[in-house]
């Protein structure tokens, strides 16, 4: 066997050369040296901030080995790492260093072991590889420096692959940033301020609570926090307010193959999902008191159990929570747990709904339109956005988004005109909480001159902001003004 070691390099180096994927290739490489160690069973280890943990092996303990960390210097492996020198083991059992609490967890005893360091480029260690064998037979210095031959081209390749990971990962952050910050309209101060707060916090291991009205951008702002962090992991979301009570734990955390009727195979649950990214639970207000006690429990532990299992599983995961209610109101009420507030409560976000910052209005229109339209030229008519800037949206930015999109079904050629902007009147629903409201009864125009006419007195009577707000020409405002005295007796005193 040994006579055919030097063209198994050969044919190891080959393939490292023409590796793609060498996660994949991995397997196959220690399968081949195992069987020309004639060893049992083999296993290859990264060393990240003095632990090592599991990347490879083959064998029958395979998944026992996954979730296993060896301290640097501790047991065989772990001694390897720290003096950096290949390390022949003639009898485990005898060897102080060979750790029986690996031997007892697998149920595996090796007569033997061959333990070399695996060096990325200028011998940097990157981890050590490992071959066990169980009859009585120990290696030799032969074994050592063929394993240690091929453990120095994978170190090599698996160094290159690291970094080339490395790259695509920060690509991939940048291209992320990049979306997040195209995706997102601000031109209201306040909105600038509190995205450039969710920035900051972004990479931060904080718990953030987001609050605001229906439709308002929650869900937006979530993502963005998430797509400005440095998590490598999914966003994943979930709306409370969409599922039914008895399903709030298998939806979280999970369940176990046959844990209830219809439980036929198992099942992640949003937070394993998320693992190593954010979850984002919307509507939290609507969490039963039940399956809170429960979610206050993950945040404190980091570990979820799944319905039907008693093992727990640490989770790596950012939470954004978010709700439109008055959680303060529900927890007096006694519907809602003041210990998981605090704990959601680590950064708390207010987003303002889109009445409070209008000169988002059409800019957000133009967005859907370039969104939704397959023609790039389509554009608003002045007197549409105009129109738009007469309504205060109680469905905030999805209904704008709703009625861009009815808009651009209803209009022809390449221009939105105002009688393609259609509002919902839903009676008896309140316009807005500032004092502003639509009354059936005023013709548009009297609306909008209302409208106008308010923006400029909670602006002190400036017009440049006026007319930045409004997003309209100064003719048109004189205009506004003038129609104002004239046919409706109203000025700026009124």
């Amino acid at each position: 066997m040994k006579e055919n070691r030097f063209e198994k390099i050969i044919e190891i180096s080959e393939k490292l050369a023409m590796s793609v994927d060498i996660d994949k290739l991995l397997p196959t490489i220690l399968e081949e040296v195992t069987k020309i160690l004639d060893g049992d069973a083999s296993s290859l280890w990264l060393l990240k901030d003095d632990t090592l943990y599991f990347k490879a092996a083959t064998g029958e303990k395979i998944e026992m080995l996954k979730n296993i960390k060896v301290q640097k210097g501790k047991g065989i492996i772990g001694q390897v790492a720290e003096n950096m020198e290949p390390l022949i083991i003639p009898c485990c059992e005898n060897d102080p260093a060979f750790n029986k609490k690996i031997a007892d967890k697998t149920g595996y005893i090796p007569s033997s072991i061959i333990c070399v360091p695996l060096f990325g480029q200028q011998k940097t260690l990157i981890g050590v590889v490992e071959v066990l064998r169980s009859f009585p037979s120990p290696f030799d210095k032969d074994d050592v420096q063929f394993l240690a031959s091929v453990s120095s081209m994978i170190g090599k390749s698996l160094k290159n692959a690291l970094e080339v990971r490395k790259l695509k990962e920060d690509f991939k952050k940048l291209r992320n940033r990049v979306e997040a910050e195209e995706q997102v309209v601000i031109v209201d101060e306040q909105m600038e301020k509190l995205y450039q707060l969710g920035k900051r916090i972004a990479p931060l291991d904080v718990t953030v609570l987001i609050m605001g009205e229906t439709g308002a951008g929650k869900e937006v702002l979530a993502e963005h926090i998430y797509r400005m962090s440095n998590r490598k992991g999914p966003f994943i979301t979930l709306n409370c307010a969409s599922i039914p009570e008895e399903l709030f734990e298998s939806e979280l955390f999970g369940f176990e193959k046959g844990s209830f009727t219809g439980a036929i195979q198992t099942r992640k649950g949003k937070f394993e999902l998320a693992e190593g990214g954010t979850v984002f639970l919307d509507e939290i207000g609507e969490l039963p008191l039940k399956v809170q006690s429960k979610l206050l429990r993950v945040l404190e532990a980091r570990k979820i159990s799944k319905i039907g299992s008693e093992k727990e599983i640490s989770i790596d995961v950012k939470l954004i929570a978010a709700t439109n209610r008055n959680l303060g109101k529900m927890i007096a009420e006694n519907k809602f747990r003041m210990d998981l507030y605090y704990r959601l409560n680590e950064f708390s976000l207010e987003i303002l709904p889109l009445r409070k910052r209008p000169g988002e209005i059409v800019p957000l229109a133009n967005l859907f339109i370039s969104k939704f339209s397959k023609n790039s030229n389509v554009r608003l008519s002045m007197a549409a956005k105009e129109k738009l800037m007469t309504y205060v949206y109680p469905g905030n930015v999805r209904e704008l988004k709703n009625i861009i999109k009815k808009a651009l079904i209803l209009m022809d050629g390449d221009k939105i005109n105002v009688d393609e902007i259609q509002f919902e009147r839903l009676p008896g629903l309140p316009m807005n909480d500032v004092g502003f409201t639509i009354d059936s009864g005023k013709s548009l125009e009297e609306v909008e001159i209302e409208y106008i006419l308010k923006v400029l007195k909670e602006n002190g009577l400036n017009k440049e902001k006026a007319l930045q707000i409004l997003q309209i020409t100064r003719p048109t405002l004189n205009s506004k003004l003038k129609k104002a005295k004239e046919k409706y007796n109203m000025d700026l005193s009124t």
